[in-house]
């Protein structure tokens, strides 16, 4: 369980026209995609992401009372352990930002973290409006004791099973099959061993450099599910990246573009922008100066 959520009253909230009837909560995990790139990309660029962004939307337009608790489940490594989790807790807070992919934002504090009722650890706060959320370490950073007391946390996940592009995405841009693409599958975001967080770090920095850019998959986003749940749909694959002067795309002026798969939290290779063209002249120019 990732998140919970209780009124504070039983005069929490009203509906606009004075009732609570017919009133529900839509409560999503924001794509990790946006998480690196949207208004809370800082923190969870520096390691500081201590928990899903998660997005939460009335049904209806309320009239906020006596407001709600908060309660978000902790995705920082060692908090597995009780005492652990509430000495972390200790340097958390809950930030919020209206729109999750609108990376001129900046995110506002919501409260500093108590221990949530979740039954793993979790960051509870009294919240008054709804939007997106997230719990951040102290910019100070946090240190946790593993049983060994050593102090060293290992935050490394293998990610190196990202499956094959679907086909669909092939069809779009080759008049043949998905087979006879090229291969590859021997190009990768940074290094091999790195988990998609210190990928999308890797790429935010070209990005600022002006040697990477990425965008949305438009049509091709709804074709594929994120979830095996289809009452909790969400599109598997949502953003593309280009680099310049990737060793898969050796001519000068080309790129190698990825497709981001946000249940492997990976990149998975498509091929050079000379064949997708998913640049335009003017963009080259503006992203490549």
């Amino acid at each position: 369980k990732v998140l919970g959520l209780r009124t504070l009253s039983n005069n929490a909230f009203l509906a606009v026209d004075g009732t609570i009837d017919d009133v529900d909560f839509s409560i999503e995990t924001v794509p990790d995609s946006y998480s690196y790139l949207g208004p809370f990309r800082h923190a969870v660029n520096n390691g500081r992401g201590a928990s899903k962004v998660i997005s939460i939307d009335p049904s209806r337009d309320i009239v906020i009372n006596d407001g709600f608790m908060l309660d978000i489940a902790i995705d920082y490594p060692g908090t597995e352990n009780e005492t652990v989790c509430k000495d972390a807790l200790m340097k958390m807070k809950c930030v919020s930002a209206q729109d999750p992919t609108n990376a001129s934002e900046v995110p506002e504090v919501q409260g500093w973290c108590e221990r949530g009722l979740l039954p793993n650890c979790s960051c509870a706060v009294n919240i008054s409006h709804f939007t997106s959320f997230m719990v951040e370490a102290d910019e100070d950073g946090i240190t946790i004791n593993n049983d060994d007391g050593t102090g060293n946390v290992n935050n490394t996940q293998s990610n190196n099973n990202a499956m094959d592009l679907p086909a669909g995405f092939w069809m779009h841009f080759y008049d043949m099959s998905a087979d006879e693409v090229p291969d590859y599958s021997h190009c990768t975001v940074g290094t091999v061993d790195d988990d998609g967080e210190k990928k999308w770090q890797y790429v935010t920095n070209l990005i600022q450099q002006n040697k990477a850019c990425t965008g949305g998959l438009g049509k091709l986003m709804s074709e594929f599910n994120y979830m095996d749940d289809m009452a909790t749909y969400q599109p598997r694959f949502q953003s593309w990246v280009c680099i310049q002067g990737h060793t898969c795309s050796p001519m000068e002026g080309d790129s190698f573009c990825f497709i981001f798969d946000e249940k492997e939290d990976d990149f998975i290779p498509w091929d050079k922008d000379s064949q997708l063209k998913l640049l335009k002249e003017e963009d080259k120019a503006g992203f490549f100066e």
